[in-house]
């Protein structure tokens, strides 16, 4: 070991400096915890030797990521000897800062290399660089095994003195774990929520865009429209029977104001099938407008159920009860219908006329609700 290493490696253990003092060696300079641990790690032990006699590329490369608050990592040489700066230090666990100083890449990420072992080899043997977003790379750290997500670059170092042109490989990353994993539970709640629309009872439709373009419907809107091929259509070439019904219109209103529409019992008339004739429907619901972060109306959500049969139960007892009040009053003799009430002794004590006839009225003078 030169005498002049020897100092550094002294001096900056003893008294904690960051400026070395020594032009050949300027390049070690600064870099925080790194950039002493660096300066005072036994090179001369290594492949590398003094630092001072290191290739000119490692030293650029050694200066660079000292010298960045970017995460960074270098691997030098056919031993793929490792370097790395105070940011990629916070990435790290014990099980490898500090030890991994120094040492050999293939050793050091054993547990990883059967990952990512082709693209260093890749970048080593000339080929060019590789790059990756949110990959997962499961490390151990903090005495277990953790599910991490990485965005990186592979980038050769060049050095025209190797017979590949290439001396190391930079590495320059972001650990994306919390949104990798935000993302995953945000597409889990999406699965969530589309498999809960999906088995709904009522018919429930995404449209986005202006023009009222379907993302998604559920089975019950696929059955109860004619499983007529929705997604990518928009409402007018889907239901062109609807035109001059007023849902158009409705549809334009909710997506220019932001204002939901509701709608109870609203008859439409739709086509069983495009060559069908068209016929009278009844649905219950609702344009809810659908907003990004900004505000901004980007769709229409709907839902509702078809209450034809019920609309139309409802019509027929309408009937029936006209039916039998014309019935009822059509008769010549008095007619009527009372309600007893009786004490404990089964006396009545109490009665009131629920029904009358017309003709029962004109006889008696007696009204509907009479009692005494």
């Amino acid at each position: 070991m030169s005498d002049r290493y020897r100092a550094l490696r002294q001096g900056d253990v003893m008294h904690g400096r960051s400026e070395v003092g020594v032009p050949a060696l300027n390049f070690l300079a600064g870099g925080g915890e790194m950039g002493a641990l660096i300066r005072s790690h036994d090179w001369v032990s290594t492949p590398l030797g003094e630092p001072e006699a290191w290739p000119q590329p490692l030293k650029t490369a050694v200066r660079l990521i000292l010298n960045t608050g970017h995460p960074m990592y270098v691997w030098w040489g056919p031993d793929l000897l490792c370097f790395y700066n105070d940011a990629y230090r916070r990435t790290l666990g014990p099980e490898r800062h500090p030890r991994s100083l120094g040492e050999r890449g293939r050793e050091v990420w054993a547990e990883i290399w059967h990952l990512i072992g082709d693209q260093v080899d890749f970048v080593m043997a000339g080929r060019g660089s590789t790059w990756d977003e949110s990959r997962p790379v499961p490390i151990t750290r903090f005495g277990r095994l953790e599910e991490i997500y990485w965005t990186y670059s592979y980038s050769p170092i060049d050095d025209e003195t190797t017979p590949n042109g290439v001396g190391g490989v930079l590495v320059v990353c972001t650990e994306t774990t919390q949104s990798a994993l935000a993302e995953q539970r945000r597409k889990a709640e999406a699965e969530r929520q589309r498999l809960l629309f999906e088995q709904a009872p009522g018919f429930i439709a995404i449209l986005s865009g202006p023009e009222h373009v379907f993302e998604f419907v559920n089975q019950s809107y696929d059955r109860l429209f004619d499983r007529r091929g929705f997604v990518g259509r928009t409402v007018k070439e889907v239901f062109p029977e609807l035109q001059g019904q007023g849902v158009h219109e409705l549809l334009d209103a909710v997506y220019a104001t932001g204002e939901r529409f509701v709608a109870g019992a609203m008859p439409v008339r739709l086509r069983a099938t495009p060559e069908a004739e068209s016929t009278d429907r009844f649905l219950d619901f609702i344009y809810e407008p659908m907003r990004d972060e900004g505000g901004a109306v980007t769709g229409i959500f709907v839902e509702g159920y078809d209450v034809t049969e019920r609309v139309n139960a409802q019509a027929g007892l309408h009937d029936a009860e006209e039916r039998y009040l014309a019935l009822f009053n059509g008769i010549e003799q008095g007619f009527c219908t009372i309600e007893v009430a009786f004490d404990n002794s089964d006396a009545p004590v109490d009665y009131r006329f629920v029904e009358v006839s017309s003709s029962f009225e004109r006889q008696t003078g007696i009204e509907n609700g009479a009692g005494r």
